[in-house]
């Protein structure tokens, strides 16, 4: 019966190996691994559009901030840059004005809802190239716009639904690219030439303004030409129209937008003003360490450390011990055996017999053997007193032999 067992058990345990074998290294389909982005993606909103450029030949230089200075001297041929990230001056278009008209291209976005103050010289910018800009700070016009439509959307007429709707819903939604609706621009009469891109073809959410051999483009937060939206043939149509496409002799691009790293902890605390009670608490904490189990950080003067116990008052300790569990004649049989093993060391003897054996250590030690042979083989209960002169005796042999 147990060899058919151990016979079953064995081919179990091959049929598990083969199988966890294959599951392993041989599977016929891909594994899906889902990993958190890099931080260095989750930073910059435009790493895929920079990479893209940097593969087709474009250089890219990115700037946190940027001054008049900075565009002017710049070898770039586009600049694309965050309205937050550059320090708008009133003569702003009069210095920027023959830099665009010389042929360089520059490309502004503008997030509304980060703009804290507002900032006037942008709009007054804006409003040089005969576009204006609608946002949610013009309130008349933006409700309007808003109230309009919605009325557009409260009534829609009755559809009976088709098996069309699919592919006409999803042509429609691809045919414009994924724009900031929160920005608006509304283009004066007389600009044929300024090129716009909307949601829908009644709202205008970008303007591309050619000016001079350059061009100017406006927009709000351009979502086309982020990482999670880029891949769409839209949005990347829009986003190397506005760039890569206007950089015709390489010279470069640079992006002036602030990047944010997610902060450490460390940062965290330093931000939040907690770093310093921190630290005097890890502070306090290790005085009051070192001081409940370290007194004075070392030793403490009025404990001395006693020796350890005479070799008399420990054999004393362990013969109360072997006595009070009447263990005393084991004790003395140890000794007995050990003298044994120091007799045929010493003198090269064995003698098996036990008065023979006392009357030759008798002849070393100077003893009676009467005496040796009690000590050694005591008969009886052997008491504290018996157990005392016992070891008197094997002290002596022990010494003597």
């Amino acid at each position: 019966m147990n060899k058919y067992i151990s016979i079953i058990c064995i081919i179990a345990v091959i049929v598990i190996g083969i199988g966890i074998f294959a599951y392993n290294f041989l599977e016929i389909y891909d594994r899906e691994v889902y990993e958190f982005p890099s931080p260095e993606v989750r930073a910059n909103n435009y790493l895929a559009l920079e990479r893209w450029l940097l593969e087709s030949g474009h250089p890219v230089r990115t700037s946190q901030f940027a001054e008049l200075i900075n565009i002017m001297q710049a070898d770039e041929n586009v600049v694309v840059m965050n309205s937050s990230s550059f320090y708008w001056e009133k003569n702003t278009f009069d210095v920027l004005k023959p830099w665009i008209e010389e042929g360089h291209h520059l490309f502004v976005f503008h997030d509304y809802w980060k703009d804290a103050f507002h900032d006037e010289d942008f709009y007054s910018f804006v409003n040089h190239f005969n576009v204006r800009m609608i946002t949610p700070g013009d309130e008349d016009i933006f409700e309007d716009e808003m109230n309009e439509a919605d009325n557009d959307t409260q009534e829609p007429e009755p559809h009976t639904p088709n098996a069309d709707d699919e592919e006409t819903v999803s042509e429609k939604t691809e045919e414009y690219p994924y724009v900031d609706r929160t920005i608006r621009f509304v283009i004066e009469e007389g600009s044929d030439e300024i090129l716009c891109a909307g949601i829908d073809d009644e709202t205008i959410n970008l303007v591309h303004i050619p000016f001079g051999n350059g061009s100017v483009t406006f927009t709000g937060n351009p979502y086309f030409m982020q990482n999670y939206n880029i891949k769409t043939n839209e949005n990347r149509l829009l986003a190397w129209n506005v760039t890569g496409a206007k950089d015709n002799n390489k010279n470069g691009i640079l992006f002036v937008e602030e990047i944010e790293f997610q902060n450490t902890f460390l940062q965290d605390l330093i931000n939040e003003g907690n770093i310093f009670p921190l630290l005097i608490s890890i502070f306090i904490l290790t005085i009051v360490c070192f001081w409940g189990f370290i007194p004075r950080f070392g030793k403490i003067i009025a404990d001395e450390e006693s020796p350890g116990k005479p070799i008399r008052e420990r054999f004393l300790a362990e013969a109360i011990f072997l006595k009070k569990f009447h263990s005393l004649r084991m004790y003395i049989d140890a000794y007995e055996k050990t003298i044994q093993q120091r007799f045929r060391k010493n003198y090269g003897e064995y003698i098996d017999d036990r008065k023979k054996f006392c009357i030759r250590l008798a002849e070393i030690t100077k003893l009676d053997a009467a005496i040796i042979e009690q000590s050694l083989y005591p008969k009886g209960l052997i008491t504290a007193s018996a157990f005392a002169k016992c070891m008197k005796t094997i002290e002596i042999i022990m010494e003597r032999l």
